[in-house]
This record gives structure tokens, C-alpha cells and sequence, in this order.
């Protein structure tokens, strides 16, 4: 016996045919495909938390017609009077599903037992800093740009603190850029030891504190992973930018929750997320 690996998969592999639906095919697939079978069985059942949930979401019905008013809440929020007031409340609306400009989690820490909070850099909306800097992305910053104007003109114009959707996606992209201009690039942000760097959270910068705080981590010991980017967010995040950042936040609320609001506004961010972007 030559190939172990034809022996044994040979006759499935020269037999199976694989579904038109998909590029590969499996046996992981198929316990994939049986999973989803029973699960949606589960959430059909009009009982429960589950069922209800399911059922809220296939209502097209119901939410094309809140339009964006569930939004109010998470919007709400960003009437803050201070910078680190606001940082607090972006690092509620993270703990609750919104992207903010650092991300948190908590798992075994690599240099111990204990589990720790790892923090990393975030805030964009495209999918590394390379995308803000480079000419060769410079057609999709433009589109994306583009994007974000068409997405706020669905919100209220109340909500865009006095500018028009054009404006303010202007001003969000701008921001955005100076964001990235502290991010570590894709190669750094993979190093494994350049990235395990535990800190006291009492010797964080105190905007990365105050969203730690607010999505309801303790005062314990982190590892940051990108130091320098908070220290670089510290500058950004102050009193004369706190305009700056509503909007910025603003729309990544919407970006966060355009899944789930009507089928106009999901059809349209799938236009630029799910084809622009990744073709």
C-alpha cells in the first residue's frame, strides 16, 4: 500500500458529489448541515425564548416598519459630556454587540492559569489600516466613503448632530484615518510575543480604561495587545473631538445593527460589505 489517504478515501471521493451550493464538501459539512436542521427545528417552535427571538427576526413585516427606531437606544448613549463618559459608553455598547474603537475579551491567559482580558485595536470599518493608507485600496476607501453617506441617510437627521450625510461620512472616514495611522499592520498585530504585554489596568491610558470599565471588566491585570495604539487613541479622544467621535459612533451602531433592521437597509450595506468589498 502506497497512499494511506486513497486507501481510505478513494472510493468517497472518486463517488461523492459535491452539492452545487458549495465549492467543498465533507463529512464536516455534512454534521454542519444536520446541526443547522435541528436548530432551526428548535427556534420554529413558537415557545420559548429561542422561538420568540426567531420569530422577532422573521417579522420583515415588523421591522421594516420600526425602520431604525430600535437604534434609539444604543444612540442615546452617546449624549455624553465627557470624553471619558463617552469612552464608557462605547464600551457598553462593545460588551452588547458594537464595534468600538478597542475590543476586549477574556480567555486563558497564555503566561499563567488565570483567565485575563486580552485588548486589541479596532474602529475601523474596513478591514485593516492598510485600507486607509495605500493607493491600491484607494478606489475602495472612496467607495466605502461613499457608503457611509448612503447608510446615514437612513438614520434621522437629527441623530448626524447638525450635518448631512455626506458631511459627516466625511468627517467619520477622516477620523477613521487617523485611527488606522496608529494600528500595527497585519504582520505585527500576529506576533505572538510582540502582542502579550501585561499591564495593570490602573496603568492603561485612561480612555482604554474607561471603555474597560464600561463593558464591565475588573480593575485587574490585561494583556495589551497594542500598546502604542492606545496611547494613541488617548490623543485622539478628547474634548475638541468629542463631535468627531458621536458621528463616528453614530455609524458604527448602524453598521453594528444593519443585519437585523429592514430589508432596504440590509440589502444596501450587503451592497458594499458583500460585494464591493469582498466581490
Amino acid at each position: 500500500m502506497k497512499d494511506l489517504y486513497q486507501f481510505v478515501n478513494g472510493p468517497w471521493v472518486a463517488s461523492h458529489v459535491i452539492p452545487d451550493d458549495r465549492g467543498v464538501d465533507g463529512t464536516f459539512h455534512a454534521l454542519r448541515d444536520e446541526a443547522e436542521e435541528l436548530v432551526h427545528d428548535i427556534v420554529k417552535e413558537d415557545s420559548g425564548r429561542p422561538g420568540t427571538l426567531y420569530a422577532s427576526h422573521m417579522d420583515t413585516e415588523g421591522v421594516n416598519a420600526a425602520g431604525t427606531a430600535p437604534l434609539d437606544a444604543d444612540l442615546d448613549k452617546l449624549t455624553a459630556a465627557t470624553p471619558e463618559e463617552l469612552a464608557h459608553n462605547l464600551g457598553v455598547l462593545e460588551r452588547e454587540g458594537v464595534g468600538a474603537p478597542a475590543t476586549f475579551w477574556v480567555e486563558k491567559d497564555s503566561g499563567s492559569e488565570e483567565a485575563v482580558a486580552y485588548i486589541i485595536q479596532s474602529g475601523l470599518g474596513l478591514p485593516d489600516e492598510a485600507y486607509y493608507r495605500e493607493e491600491a485600496h484607494s478606489q475602495t476607501l472612496a467607495a466605502y466613503e461613499k457608503h457611509v453617506a448612503a447608510m446615514l441617510g437612513f438614520l434621522d437627521p437629527a441623530r448626524l448632530f447638525g450635518l448631512g450625510a455626506e458631511a459627516a461620512a466625511t468627517r467619520i472616514v477622516a477620523l477613521e484615518k487617523e485611527i488606522a495611522a496608529g494600528h500595527w499592520d497585519v504582520v505585527s498585530a500576529r506576533d505572538a510575543v510582540k502582542t502579550y504585554n501585561p499591564v495593570d489596568v490602573a496603568k492603561l491610558p485612561s480612555i482604554t480604561r474607561a471603555m474597560l470599565a464600561g463593558g464591565g471588566l475588573p480593575e485587574h491585570r490585561v494583556v495589551s495587545m497594542m500598546p502604542s495604539y492606545f496611547e494613541h487613541l488617548e490623543e485622539l479622544f478628547t474634548t475638541e473631538r468629542m463631535a468627531d467621535w458621536q458621528l463616528w459612533a453614530t455609524w458604527h451602531i448602524l453598521l453594528s445593527r444593519a443585519p437585523y433592521l429592514t430589508e432596504e437597509i440590509g440589502r444596501k450595506n450587503f451592497e458594499f460589505y458583500g460585494t464591493t468589498l469582498s466581490g
